[in-house]
């Protein structure tokens, strides 16, 4: 798992958001491409990489 600064700080503090991160985190190790994870391969240097949605904002 991969984060950067501004992930930490956005969920640092959120008891709510960091609840449901560490949610998406076990439905995307039982079942990686359940649709409401969105889950999408990453570009560039993170190509190796997927990534999932935890917010839409």
């Amino acid at each position: 798992m991969i984060e950067g600064n501004p992930f930490k700080k956005r969920i640092q503090g959120n008891e709510d958001l960091e609840a449901k991160f560490w949610q998406k985190v076990e439905q995307f190790v039982n079942d990686p491409f359940e649709k409401s994870l969105k889950t999408h391969k990453l570009s560039g240097k993170l190509k190796e990489f997927w990534s999932f949605s935890l917010e839409y904002n």
